[in-house]
């Protein structure tokens, strides 16, 4: 039964993967996309390789299996049928917010586009970069070292946090160039990141790249990629299946790297590009194995990390209101810091919980995604949460991956940081015309 659940399930998905993305001329990589590899990936495949016995002889693969030996036949059932009505759930909500609730996109028109001055832009530019390469410079001894030497977290944290301001600016000043030029489903590939501020972001990202944040990087390439699709023209299938590859080599090279070693061979790249499904996989199996799988939770521990976002001066004993679950009972063994997103689903939602907000999920994705073809500023958010869909949000903490990525990067930096643009903008362009007036 269990296999054919996994099949079935899989199945569904390299369907919808053939028929919407194989079977056309151009594809695009959307929501959709990134979250059907995202569920294979981390959600089917450990059952998989469970199932079939692979990898034991790898590290930690005798304990990864004491796991999956612990699970019941019937939590293996109940698991592949929520993963059915998940991807069930989200696949319809889209083809319904497609035929339906964005048919209207009129409605929805904003009335005005805030103005951006690009030089304010770029000034704003140069001062992150600025304080970019002062933390690099305190922390120079950590650079290229990968895992080999121990490093704060905050650091890295840090870093990744300019880089996502730089990115948003990057982003910003594409979106609003687009829109001015009227580029909107022009052929113009990669050439639109031919400018002086994506050149800055990749410099940045290489540095934080070498501290060993390949999905980091990766997860922005998705978010060009998703730009270049889904508000110019698609890429063509020898082109994706190339840029697949070049993203598995890559994973796979820099995970070898990080850990010091230089032997590149199939087995090896194979290893370290799976081990991120199996690694992550452990708090999956941990998790059904014990029995926590509920029908309904209230999401107390997810609310409690937007805490966090208060800055530590405002609330210094903050960490004391958020909860951990731990705090609630639940015991989920992730030796290495990633959470599957499952679990934090089921803990935070349950299983009905879980459906409700993969609705909500799609039906916003689906609005701020056809916003971006009116107004530069929804392109921002969009991209972005793309960029978190495919890794972050299936293996992070709802801490990191939510509150963090999505809401705080993904929704609140592009808008304080228009706003704040665009506040500066109005108020130097109407100096202008003030003196201007006085001078004629």
């Amino acid at each position: 039964m269990v296999n054919i659940l996994l099949l079935i399930n899989l199945l569904l998905c390299f369907y919808i993967l053939i028929k919407k993305y194989l079977l056309v001329k151009k594809v695009k990589l959307d929501h959709v996309f990134l979250f059907i590899i995202g569920f294979i990936f981390y959600w089917l495949l450990p059952i998989a390789i469970g199932e079939n016995n692979l990898f034991h002889h790898y590290p930690m693969m005798n304990t990864w299996y004491n796991y999956y030996q612990n699970i019941s036949e019937e939590n293996k059932v109940y698991y592949l049928l929520t993963c059915s009505a998940v991807i069930v759930t989200f696949l319809i909500s889209d083809y319904l917010c497609n035929k339906s609730l964005i048919k209207n996109l009129k409605y929805y028109k904003s009335k005005t586009e805030l103005y951006v001055s690009r030089k304010i832009l770029s000034f704003f530019l140069y001062f992150t970069f600025l304080i970019y390469v002062l933390y690099l410079l305190k922390i120079k001894d950590k650079l290229f070292t990968g895992y080999t030497l121990e490093y704060s977290i905050d650091d890295r944290g840090f870093l990744i946090g300019l880089s996502y301001v730089i990115l948003a600016i990057c982003f910003i000043y594409t979106t609003k160039n687009d829109l001015d030029k009227n580029f909107i489903n022009r052929s113009l590939g990669l050439k639109i990141f031919y400018n002086k501020y994506f050149f800055i972001y990749f410099i940045s990202s290489l540095f934080i790249l070498s501290l060993g944040t390949r999905l980091y990087f990766i997860s922005s390439v998705f978010m060009l990629l998703s730009y270049i699709t889904t508000y110019h023209s698609g890429l063509s299938k020898g082109k994706l299946f190339f840029s697949i590859i070049v993203l598995i080599l890559f994973m796979s090279i820099v995970g070898i790297l990080r850990f010091g070693s230089t032997e590149f061979s199939f087995e090896n790249i194979m290893y370290v590009f799976l081990g991120e499904s199996l690694y992550t996989g452990f708090s999956l199996l941990s998790f059904i194995a014990l029995d926590f799988l509920s029908i309904i939770n209230l999401p107390t521990s997810l609310f409690s990390q937007f805490i966090n976002l208060i800055p530590t001066f405002l609330l210094p004993n903050k960490l004391e209101y958020i909860i951990d679950f731990n705090d609630m009972g639940y015991h989920i063994y992730a030796p290495l810091g990633a959470l599957n997103s499952f679990v934090s689903l089921n803990i935070n939602f349950g299983i009905l919980g879980t459906i409700c907000f993969i609705i909500v999920f799609v039906i916003l994705l689906n609005i701020v995604k056809n916003l971006g073809q009116l107004n530069s500023f929804y392109r921002v958010i969009y991209v972005f949460i793309n960029g978190a869909i495919p890794f972050s949000f299936f293996r992070d903490p709802f801490s990191i991956s939510i509150v963090k990525l999505i809401f705080q990067y993904s929704l609140l930096l592009p808008v304080i940081l228009v706003l704040i643009v665009h506040v500066i903008s109005i108020v130097l362009l109407k100096n202008r015309v003030i003196n201007i007036s006085l001078k004629g």
